[in-house]
């Protein structure tokens, strides 16, 4: 009895329209849409370099050097064209730069070796790297942390400043003024990269003037603080999974489709229940227990639940090429836990009160629009606000908790929010199940 149902719950769904269109067809058509839309915008507003100028009052060889890392590569943030005033200033005028950065001597203190010092430190440092040995005397008192900065440096370091190296201090004591005609990302970029700069001067001039102070040691920590292998920027992922905000929307999307499995689990109370449904009174004068009639109608919407979310993943994937990172398989897990939460919640509220189906099932889409709009499926971004200030309220949502699985999923490199999400979903699920068994059980009529 318990699988003639099952069988029969699963073709009941399947030649339910309803189920067809909000469950297949339309997760389907706003998948498109925003392919079509937002997948341009995005393509529209993807980073590139920012140009700008670069005017030098002095020298600084330690400036090309750094900023070769920014300029380097296919996710270089800045080029640079190094150039005099004039020239700079008709680039800035002419929109073909963003910004102008000028290097000149800071004039507050002298730099922590002067340029004779300079000299001979270069000239340690050929022929440190022509013979592989350390000078045993130099002519000024900075011998101990020019031999611990030799040897605690990576030869390419050491040959990239040597390329760069144009006369002048061998750790320049400048500062950098910044030019620009307007305000937005790209001049917010450049005074970024002219900040860590000016940062990366103190400290290296702040650790040079102590190593009069004791310490052979400095010249290690100059080494390992400048120290950075091929580049002076290195580029780490922040994540394996994808950053494209369009994603947000396809997480969003996965979600409603869940949800919106409530529709189908809102029949399984009103069959179940003899005073709801024809269904529901036949149902009550067969030899099988309520229990399994409920569980077998629950285990049928579910697998066809299941069905309509793999469907929208697996055409999300496929046909859209979403990137959903190198964990596919834990998203369609997530998919079979928002199932579960959709037909849970679907049964609880057909088996709350007396309503008409008709009825119910309007409570319910009402419910699921306010839930997706707080997961953001409408407002970008509204879901990350209640985050932030009101997180009880995103705990509390089912499409947000769904939604959420999904963010954790991609963005972070272990599993521990994904599973913990996981497991607020099953907790949803067991809550709204068995008080939905609670709300069905043990009820008789006087006549059917």
């Amino acid at each position: 009895m318990f699988f003639c149902q099952l069988k029969y719950q699963l073709i009941r769904n399947f030649r339910n329209i309803s189920v067809i269109i909000w469950l297949i067809l339309f997760p389907v058509a706003m998948g498109l849409i925003y392919k079509l839309v937002l997948g341009n915008l995005t393509a529209q507003n993807a980073f590139s370099a920012v140009p700008a100028a670069v005017v030098e009052r002095t020298e600084d060889n330690m400036f090309h050097m750094v900023m070769e890392g920014f300029t380097e590569g296919e996710n270089a943030l800045a080029t640079f064209t190094y150039c005099d005033e004039e020239e700079a200033l008709r680039l800035l005028k002419d929109g073909e730069v963003e910004g102008i950065l000028v290097i000149e001597p800071s004039g507050e203190e002298e730099p922590a070796f002067s340029d004779e010092e300079s000299v001979n430190i270069v000239g340690m440092m050929e022929q440190y790297l022509d013979t592989g040995m350390i000078p045993e005397t130099v002519d000024f008192d900075a011998e101990g942390f020019i031999k611990d900065f030799l040897e605690g440096s990576d030869q390419e370091y050491l040959h990239a400043f040597l390329n760069s190296y144009r006369g002048g201090s061998f750790i320049p004591n400048n500062k950098i003024s910044i030019w620009v005609r307007r305000s937005g990302a790209s001049q917010t970029t450049i005074k970024k990269m002219a900040e860590m700069y000016q940062n990366i001067l103190v400290s290296a001039n702040d650790i040079a003037k102590s190593a009069s102070e004791g310490g052979g040691n400095n010249g290690k920590d100059f080494a390992q603080a400048m120290e950075t292998g091929d580049s002076l920027v290195k580029e780490l992922p922040l994540t394996n999974g994808n950053t494209d905000p369009l994603a947000s929307y396809m997480y969003n999307l996965i979600a409603m489709v869940a949800i919106f499995g409530s529709l189908v689990g809102l029949t399984i109370a009103f069959d179940g229940q003899a005073n709801l449904s024809a269904v529901g009174a036949r149902r009550s004068c067969s030899g099988m227990k309520k229990l399994s009639s409920i569980l077998a109608s629950l285990t049928g919407c579910f697998i066809s639940e299941i069905l309509c979310v793999f469907i929208s993943i697996t055409f999300l994937v496929v046909v859209l090429k979403v990137d959903f990172g190198e964990r596919l398989p834990l998203v369609y897990l997530g998919g079979i836990f928002g199932a579960a939460v959709g037909i849970s919640l679907g049964f609880f509220v057909g088996a709350t009160g007396r309503g008409s189906q008709g009825a119910k099932t309007g409570i319910l889409m009402a419910l699921n629009m306010f839930m997706l709009f707080l997961s953001g499926a409408m407002v970008p971004g509204i879901r990350e606000s209640i985050m932030l200030y009101a997180p009880v309220i995103n705990d509390l949502n089912p499409a947000a908790v769904i939604c959420d699985s999904f963010y954790y999923l991609s963005m972070d490199e272990d599993l521990t929010r994904f599973f913990g999400k996981l497991v607020s979903m099953l907790l949803f699920a067991a809550v709204f199940t068995l008080l939905g068994f609670m709300l069905t059980r043990r009820k008789k009529y006087a006549s059917l």
